[in-house]
C-alpha cells in the first residue's frame, strides 16, 4: 500500500516536471493528479482509520472510568478537562488539581478538602500543590491507562521560567500565605467536601517565554520544510498558544493541534512514510508535533495547491486548509470539494485579492476569522 501511494506521488511529480505552466492543459492534468491521490487517500485512510478506532474506543472507555471516578472525588458538575489553550493535571490520587489558562496567563490551583480541616493542614495542601505544579513536565496520557504507558512531555518542567518567584522571595510556599484563597463546598460521592482555591499570573511576557523553549525545533523543521518559521509561530500561538499539553474538544492534540486520523495521518504519510495513525502521545511530544504540523503544511503547498502559482497565494491556502481542511478552501472558488478548477480562479488573484476573497467565502467563520489571526501573528514574529 505505502508502495502505491509512493509511486503515485512520483508520476504526480513528473507530470509537474512535464507540462508547462499556465496552461490550461496544465491545470487540468494537476487538477486530475491531485483527485486521484485524494480519492486514493481517502481508500486507504479508510482501513488503517478502522484499526486505530478499535484501540481508541478502549482508551476512551479507559478515560471516561478516569472521569467517573474524578467526578465522585469532586462532585458531578467538578470535572475539569484540558483544552487547547488550558492545562489541567490532577494529582496522582486527584485531590489536587492545577489549571493554566496559557492565553491569558493565569493559574489556578485548587485542593479538596474536609470541612473543618485547619488552615495549617489547608495551606500544607496548597503548597504540595503548587510544588508538584512547578516541577510537572507533563503527563501522556494524563490519566492511568493499563493500554498506554504513561510519559513526560516536556524535558524541563512546562512552566518553568513562566512564574515571578522573585516576587514571593523566590519561595513557591510564599504564593500560598501571599495570594487571595477562595473556598467552595461541593456534594460528592464522600458527602461534603470544601475545594479550596488560589489563583496566581504567569509573567507578563509568558508566550514569547514558552515560544522560546521550541525555537529549536521550529528552526529544524522551518529549514527542513521550507516553510518560514513566522509561520510555523503563528499557527502554534494561535492553535494552542504554545500549550504542549493542549486538547480540544475536536480530538486535536500539542502545540499544532493535530486530529490523529485526519491530519496526523496525511502526514505521517508524507513525513515518514508510515500509513499509520499518531497516538496521541506521539503527538504531544512537542519536536513530533511540531514536525508533522509542519509536515503536513509543506503537503498542502506542494500537493493539494501546487498548482497555485504565486508562493504567498499558495501558503494563504495552506494555512486556510490547515484549519479546515483542502476541500473547504477548493469549495470557496469553485463550489465544490475538489481541486477541479479552483487553481484556474486562484490564479486570477494578487495576494492581498486572495486574502480578501477567502474572508468572505470560506465556509465556515472560524476559518474566515483563523486566516486574518495567523497572518497578523505572522508578522509579529517577522519583527
Amino acid at each position: 500500500m505505502k508502495k502505491t501511494l509512493s509511486i503515485l506521488y512520483i508520476l504526480f511529480i513528473s507530470a509537474l516536471a512535464s507540462a508547462q505552466n499556465g496552461t490550461d492543459d496544465f491545470m487540468a492534468r494537476v487538477d486530475a493528479q491531485i483527485n486521484d491521490i485524494l480519492d486514493k487517500a481517502v481508500r486507504v485512510q479508510n482501513d488503517v482509520i478502522s484499526d486505530y478506532e478499535n484501540i481508541e474506543r478502549k482508551v476512551l472507555e479507559e478515560y471516561e472510568a478516569y472521569c467517573k471516578a474524578v467526578m465522585g472525588k469532586w462532585g458531578d458538575l467538578e470535572m475539569v478537562e484540558s483544552t487547547q489553550k488550558d492545562w489541567v493535571e490532577y494529582s496522582e490520587d486527584e485531590s489536587s488539581r492545577s489549571i493554566v489558562d496559557f492565553e491569558n496567563g493565569k493559574v489556578t490551583v485548587e485542593v479538596l478538602t474536609d470541612p473543618g480541616e485547619s488552615e495549617e493542614e489547608v495551606n500544607r495542601q496548597l503548597e504540595k500543590a503548587i510544588g508538584d505544579l512547578l516541577s510537572s513536565k507533563g503527563k501522556a496520557p494524563n490519566f492511568d491507562s493499563e493500554l498506554l504507558p504513561q510519559e513526560n512531555v516536556t524535558e524541563d518542567p512546562v512552566l518553568d521560567g513562566q512564574i515571578d518567584l522573585a516576587k514571593y522571595q523566590n519561595n513557591p510556599k510564599n504564593i500560598v500565605k501571599e495570594e487571595k484563597k477562595g473556598t467552595k463546598t461541593v456534594s460528592t460521592e464522600e458527602g461534603k467536601k470544601n475545594i479550596v482555591s488560589i489563583q496566581f499570573e504567569l509573567v507578563e511576557d509568558h508566550i514569547p517565554k514558552r515560544a522560546e523553549k521550541f525555537k529549536d525545533m521550529i528552526a529544524k523543521h522551518s529549514k527542513r520544510f521550507d516553510i518560514t518559521e513566522p509561520l510555523i509561530y503563528a499557527i502554534i500561538e494561535q492553535e494552542s498558544s504554545f500549550n504542549p499539553m493542549a486538547r480540544s474538544s475536536a480530538g486535536a492534540y500539542g502545540l499544532m493541534q493535530i486530529v490523529p486520523s485526519s491530519g496526523g495521518l496525511d502526514a505521517n504519510r508524507y513525513v515518514h512514510n508510515r500509513n499509520e495513525v499518531p497516538t496521541s502521545e506521539e503527538l504531544y511530544r512537542p519536536d513530533f508535533n511540531i514536525e508533522l504540523g509542519t509536515g503536513y503544511l509543506k503537503k498542502q503547498m506542494n500537493v493539494y495547491f501546487s498548482g497555485v502559482t504565486d508562493l504567498r497565494c499558495r501558503m494563504l491556502c495552506a494555512i486556510a486548509a490547515y484549519n479546515t481542511g483542502q476541500g473547504n478552501v477548493y469549495y470557496a472558488f469553485t463550489g465544490k470539494r475538489k481541486a477541479e478548477g479552483a487553481f484556474k480562479e486562484i490564479n486570477r488573484y494578487s495576494y492581498e485579492q486572495l486574502y480578501e476573497h477567502l474572508k468572505r467565502m470560506l465556509p465556515h467563520a472560524e476559518t474566515r476569522d483563523y486566516i486574518q489571526k495567523v497572518t497578523a501573528k505572522m508578522a509579529k514574529y517577522s519583527k
